[in-house]
């Protein structure tokens, strides 16, 4: 089995996509022709806006960032060269992207972006059988499942020769991973109010925020969670809090996204009840063997790793 070992900083700097709507997003927003790779980079290195964070705090940052829009922006990338060049090779390295997928049945989730939403359901009791055939993979998310069928279908568009299928499974994937954003988004922004001392939910509020707020059409919205979210903003206050769920509903509602799929309370009235546990971030960093929900099978004979370090 040929090894494909695909370096982050390649895809940081390169052009992305002209489809890639996500990537044209980050760049309309931030003014800057790689914003992904000056976010990871000045985190790291602190700098930016992170000249005066601790490097925990910049830790976190880096490694959700890195996840939540560096990955991000290129899964979506893959996914149209796949479509592209009516080649499978792509579409499966987005798989990876997104899952931290290696080849192989074993019975280990994914991890990277799809760690959020199981994180989440776990948080809030939601989580679900992830494969009603296999029981012994265990529990996950609802829009980790969904997610997973799309993978899976626009693979066998390509596969049936049928590329051009293919982009509608792009924008169903892309709405999914906008419901896991703000989802974490109006979690974390609980924990900061609930666990104030707490950094490290700070920082997963700021990268996941920030990973969101590019996607937001809405600029109303887009500035409330801006004011309300940011390492500058000291003792979170449940009032806030509810203004950011309030522009969180404005997204969900602009994005069509499924209220049934959202664990925190955006479009209802009941709160989610805050639970202790590890964040995020060690979620994204657990150093397990990475294998893809439910064994997604690859159709080509490449082993796409992605290393965060």
């Amino acid at each position: 089995m040929e090894l494909g070992y695909y370096p982050l900083q390649k895809y940081a700097t390169g052009t992305a996509h002209p489809s890639n709507t996500v990537a044209a997003a980050f760049v309309s927003h931030f003014g800057q022709t790689h914003p992904s790779d000056n976010i990871v980079d000045n985190a790291i290195n602190g700098t930016g806006a992170f000249q005066s964070e601790l490097s925990s705090t910049r830790r976190v940052i880096a490694e959700a960032s890195m996840v939540t829009v560096l990955l991000h922006i290129y899964a979506i990338d893959s996914m149209y060269e796949a479509i592209d060049k009516c080649s499978i090779e792509p579409w499966d390295r987005a798989v990876a992207a997104l899952t931290g997928w290696a080849e192989g049945t074993d019975n280990a989730k994914g991890l990277l972006f799809m760690s959020i939403g199981r994180y989440l359901c776990s948080r809030a009791a939601t989580c679900e059988v992830a494969n009603a055939a296999s029981p012994d993979h265990g529990q996950d998310a609802k829009v980790n499942k969904l997610m997973m069928l799309e993978f899976k279908s626009g693979r066998d568009a390509i596969n049936e020769g049928l590329c051009a299928e293919a982009t509608g499974h792009i924008t169903k994937i892309e709405t999914l991973i906008l419901t896991e954003l703000v989802d974490a988004t109006a979690y974390f922004a609980q924990q900061v109010v609930e666990n104030p001392s707490n950094s490290d939910n700070q920082a997963d509020l700021y990268a996941i925020a920030w990973a969101l707020i590019p996607l937001i059409k809405d600029t109303n919205a887009q500035q409330t969670i801006r004011n309300n979210v940011g390492l500058s903003v000291n003792n979170l206050s449940q009032q806030m809090v509810d203004q950011v769920l309030a522009a969180l509903k404005t997204v969900v509602n602009e994005a069509n996204i499924d209220c049934n799929l959202l664990d925190a309370a955006i479009c209802g009235s009941e709160s989610l009840t805050p639970q202790t546990g590890s964040d995020v971030s060690s979620a994204l960093d657990s150093g397990v063997s990475s294998q893809s929900l439910l064994s997604y099978a690859p159709s080509t004979n490449v082993d796409s790793i992605i290393q965060l370090t």
